[in-house]
Parts: structure tokens; sequence; C-alpha cells
């Protein structure tokens, strides 16, 4: 846990919850009253969500799946992401104020979009450069992701009573689906989702083909504006059908199950050190033994 060596007591590492959530609000609110906008609402919203998802995305994608990925390049990572998004909302802000700035243009350049995928791919770099160069970590994944010889037998035969065991075709396969993992709604869902994905992106490679062809003007642009939001309404109005069953569906057993369920308070996300060390030692051990063999 970054910036302790002990972990939190449960009742202290619950007040600390509630406490950090309400502050959270609290500052949204009072920011969303004080601060006048610069940009388009959506362009704010993305460099505002950078000063966080700059960095997060990479340190989370980097943790569950770069082993070799380590705190000192996931800090880099948060700072980078933090400093440039906050350095791009003032430049806005102060643009105007600064005679040289406004010699060179009127107005900052860059819009919100543009600065937080500028954000995004320098926290990128930072947390492959600091986690490569710096300090060495050899983490087990194994044990992290509760894999292997750490994963929890009663979870994974519970979950695997709730999944279909027949083997699937290539085109589930091909897509990422696997038979061990994916129910019959999960399978649903997934479709859907790739199916939207691929349909946005080929909307944009098409319409800036267009776009840049000198084929669109702004009767055909309200035509497909007009088009989104028919689509998005729909699915918009199916969603919020189907999770608000689904959710007070799963509102109730969770309920249920916070009333029965027996806690284990050391099942808190923490990792211990030795932990670690130990699996490391482990497996130096075992490479020096292969060599030895060799």
């Amino acid at each position: 846990m970054p910036l302790r060596k002990e972990p939190f007591k449960p009742k202290a590492h619950m007040w600390i919850l509630r406490g950090s959530i309400v502050s959270v609000a609290v500052i949204g609110f009072v920011f969303s009253l004080l601060f006048p906008l610069k940009d388009y609402i959506f362009m704010f919203f993305q460099i505002t969500a950078a000063i966080y998802l700059g960095g997060a995305g990479v340190v989370i994608i980097g943790g569950l799946y770069w082993k070799k990925g380590t705190v000192s390049g996931a800090w880099a990572a948060m700072i980078t992401g933090s400093v440039l998004a906050l350095s791009g909302i003032a430049l806005q802000t102060i643009w105007k104020h600064i005679p040289v700035f406004v010699s060179y243009s009127e107005k900052f350049p860059l819009n919100g979009q543009v600065m937080g995928f500028y954000t995004a791919m320098a926290a990128i770099i930072a947390y492959v450069l600091f986690s490569l160069f710096g300090k060495k970590q050899i983490v087990d994944m194994d044990m992290i992701l509760k894999r292997g010889k750490y994963e929890n037998r009663e979870e994974k035969e519970l979950v695997e009573s709730h999944v279909h065991i027949k083997e699937i075709n290539r085109f589930w396969k091909f897509i990422g689906v696997n038979s061990r993992e994916f129910s019959g709604s999960d399978k649903f869902l997934f479709l859907f989702m790739f199916l939207y994905t691929i349909y946005n992106i080929s909307a944009v490679v098409v319409l800036s083909v267009m776009h840049f062809g000198g084929m669109m003007n702004d009767y055909r642009w309200l035509i497909w504006w007009r088009l989104m939001l028919s689509v998005n309404l729909t699915i918009a109005l199916v969603s919020v059908v189907w999770i608000s069953i689904g959710g007070f569906s799963d509102l109730r057993k969770m309920l249920y199950k916070l009333k029965t369920i027996v806690r284990d308070n050391k099942d808190d996300g923490w990792i211990e050190k030795s932990k670690i060390e130990e699996s490391e030692n482990k497996k130096i051990t075992k490479v020096c033994n292969i060599d030895d063999k060799e």
C-alpha cells in the first residue's frame, strides 16, 4: 500500500474509504461551482479524466499483464499523467493573460481530447522506462492473480458450476470467448460489445475518408448524428431496463451474503513483501538448480 508499511485495521480501513469517497464528491462539487470552463464540455471531461486515468490506465494494465512492471514505474506514470493533465488545464486558463503566448496563438492550441491522448502516451513511456531501468522487481503473477497453487478451490468450483463446459467453435475462440469462463448471457453481451466496437471503428474510418475526401457537408453530418442519437438512445433504454432488473436482483443477493458470509479480514488486497521475497527466492533457486543440471 502506498505511503504505508503496515496495513490498516479493518475499521480504520473502512472509515478511510468512506472519507475518500465523500472527499472526492465534495471536491468535485466545489470545483464544478468555481472553475470556469475554457473548452467544450466533452473535451473538458477528457482532460480532467486524464488527471487520474492518464496514468492509471497503464498502471492497471501493466500491473496485471506485465511482470516487469514496478512500483517506481507506477508512480512515474501517475505523477506524469497528473502533472501534464493539470498543466494543460492551467495553460488553458492562463493562456490569454500572457502576451508571449497570445502572440503565438489567441488560445491554447490543444483541446482536452488531444491533451488527454498526449498525457496517456507520456504516462505509458514513463511507466515502461522506469520499470525497465529502475530497481528490478520480480513479481509472482500467480500469487497476485490467485492462479495456479494460489487459486481458491471453492471459488473455482463455484465458477465452473455456472459456466458452459461444452467446447465452443472457432468463431467464439477467435473473438476471445473462453468456454470455461463465459455463460450464455456473457457470450451474448461479449458479442454485442465486440460488434458495437467494430461498428464504431468502421464509422471513424469511413467518415474520416469521406471528410478528407470532401464528401461530407453540414447536411450529411446532421444525418449521421441523428442516426447516432437514435442508436445510442435505443441502446440506453434497453440497457437501463436490463441493468435495473439485474442490478436489483444482485443487490438482494449481495445483502443476503453480507449477512451470512464468513469474513476474512486478511483478504483486503494487501500483498505482504515477505511473501513476494519468498516467491522471488524460490524462482532464483529454481533457476540455479536448472543451471547446475546443465
